[in-house]
């Protein structure tokens, strides 16, 4: 294991605790959770009150944990099957425009993904 993965590991999440960037702050804590086995959406931003031409200052981001109890009914995702893991998941450009065309047409999900299989193959869905 790399000094990096010790590293992230061992982070522990503090009151207080203070990023150089919001970037950053998203990075440590994915990469973190991801090493764990799951993984987080970013929710809504809370900012510093100030006018409207100053730059805002993040003061409170939300994260949405996929698991927020340390007992699991289930086994973590193996490191050869993370890459099934939603943030993980890349969409290629055809597909994107493929599936902004169906949903401008009205056309519902499971059609979507019924077209997208027999277009694109299982890879896609």
């Amino acid at each position: 294991m790399s000094n990096q993965s010790l590293t992230t590991l061992s982070y522990q999440s503090q009151i207080n605790d203070n990023f150089e960037s919001h970037d950053k702050f998203v990075n440590k804590i994915k990469n973190y959770v991801y090493n764990l086995g799951f993984t987080i959406r970013l929710g809504k931003f809370k900012y510093y009150n100030k006018s409207e031409n100053e730059e805002k200052t993040v003061r409170k981001r939300i994260l949405l944990c996929s698991q927020a109890d340390l007992t699991y009914n289930h086994l973590m995702v193996k490191k050869n099957h993370r890459f099934f893991i939603s943030n993980e998941r890349n969409i290629s450009d055809d597909v994107k425009q493929q599936i902004e065309l169906l949903c401008q047409a009205d056309v519902d999900v499971p059609t979507i993904h019924t077209i997208l299989k027999e277009e694109f193959g299982d890879h896609v869905t």
